[in-house]
């Protein structure tokens, strides 16, 4: 136990509870005068152990009260956050959802054009692809002599054919010249 200063009186002498060993009476107070009675000491300690304990049960209702209305607020702004969370996440799936519908159209869009470009679309239309046996087209007469083995490619698959006349003319109207 500490040695308390000498303006510190203690309360308790045979075993005091912790934190409670010492109590500062008031500099100017009349007990600091007059010499007490025998017994008055014991009878002052004990009022003024039920007056510090009847603090502490006030200060420990205080807080209980302060615990309640921090339990609350913070249940009310754990509730508004969620609340916002929310609303922000049905906010951002809805934008998700409209820049997908976007991007799906315009890829779509693109798929259409890119089918048109295509020299496979051709194909639907009645049209044939010539490849020769590296599998490189043909697109010129120049390309072939009598006798070669090439593939024609159609719409719905392949047929093998052997050139058996190469006959050259003159290159089609309205058409721009490929490679030969």
């Amino acid at each position: 136990m500490q040695t308390p200063p000498p303006h510190i009186t203690p309360i308790l002498e045979d075993d005091p509870p912790q934190g409670a060993e010492y109590l500062a009476p008031p500099a100017e107070s009349p007990s600091t005068r007059h010499p007490q009675k025998p017994g008055e000491n014991s009878r002052r300690t004990s009022v003024l152990l039920r007056e510090f304990l009847a603090t502490q049960t006030g200060q420990r209702v205080k807080f209980g009260d302060l615990r309640d209305a921090l339990v609350a607020t913070t249940a009310d702004r754990l509730a508004a956050a969620r609340q916002h969370l929310e609303r922000a996440g049905t906010a951002a799936c809805t934008a998700a959802a409209q820049l997908v519908g976007r991007h799906a159209h315009r890829l779509q869009a693109l798929g259409g054009r890119l089918d048109a470009l295509s020299p496979l679309a051709t194909l639907t239309r009645g049209y044939a692809v010539l490849q020769g046996a590296s599998g490189q087209a043909i697109t010129s007469t120049s390309g072939l002599a009598p006798g070669d083995r090439f593939t024609v490619r159609l719409r719905d698959g392949r047929v093998g054919a052997l050139a058996e006349r190469v006959e050259p003319g003159p290159p089609l109207t309205g058409t721009r010249p490929g490679p030969a």
